[in-house]
């Protein structure tokens, strides 16, 4: 079994993206933080299959609508490489792939494997909009 940390699910859905067209995210949509959520529960449903231990959980705030691990992995990503937040309140986020961190380097690096990254995002993120 191989553990799998917020920011690597997180960072790979992003690259999968990323690879469907999706260059940015608006992250004032409380719709993102449900959606992430629903593809981590397919994670969670086959990662014994996947021999997978997700050590993290993305659950939509009941009041709020965000995810506190969901954001954060955000930020941990932001300041390590794929995402950037330019904008004063931090609303739009735009993905950034370049140089040797390329959506595939980040596809293939994965604990998560491509596919599995692949299909999660087609299902769960392809109707957000930036």
């Amino acid at each position: 079994m191989q553990i799998v940390s917020a920011t690597q699910f997180v960072d790979g859905l992003m690259a999968a993206m990323y690879k469907n067209g999706q260059k940015a995210l608006n992250l004032d949509d409380p719709a993102i933080d449900r959606q992430f959520a629903k593809a981590y529960d397919d994670l969670l449903d086959n990662a014994e299959k996947l021999g997978l231990v997700p050590d993290f959980v993305i659950s939509a705030d009941s009041t709020y609508g965000d995810s506190t691990c969901l954001r954060d992995a955000i930020l941990d990503i932001r300041d390590t490489r794929s995402v950037a937040l330019s904008n004063p309140r931090f609303v739009r986020m735009d993905m950034k792939f370049k140089g040797l961190n390329t959506p595939d380097s980040v596809l293939d690096d994965n604990a998560v494997p491509r596919d599995v990254l692949v299909q999660l995002a087609e299902k769960h993120l392809a109707s957000i909009e930036g």
